[in-house]
């Protein structure tokens, strides 16, 4: 399977099926895609902003307004410009 060209935007949220999402993230890389990475404050308590960083080369975001400028508001354009959102860990909070 091929996502090249995909971009996609996943949300970690705080659980010890944390590892999974970071195996997930990997696949999409893996298999073409452009990911874009939201870390709920219970994920921050698992795993660092920098680690998710350090694997795409990208920002991550922690908070919809830590990048805000007049041109840019996280969570509007990461929701308009994701062909897919994907959570995981899924849980109960």
């Amino acid at each position: 399977m091929t996502l090249k060209g995909e971009r996609i935007t996943l949300g970690i949220t705080g659980s010890i099926a944390i590892y999974k999402a970071i195996t997930l993230l990997r696949l999409l890389q893996k298999a073409g895609a452009e990911v874009d990475v939201i870390l709920t404050p219970s994920a921050q308590q698992l795993i660092s902003p920098v680690t998710s960083s350090a694997l795409t080369n990208k920002e991550t975001y922690t908070d919809s307004f830590n990048t805000y400028t007049n041109d840019y508001i996280p969570h509007i354009t990461l929701g308009t410009n994701s062909h897919l959102i994907v959570v995981a860990p899924a849980t109960y909070n």
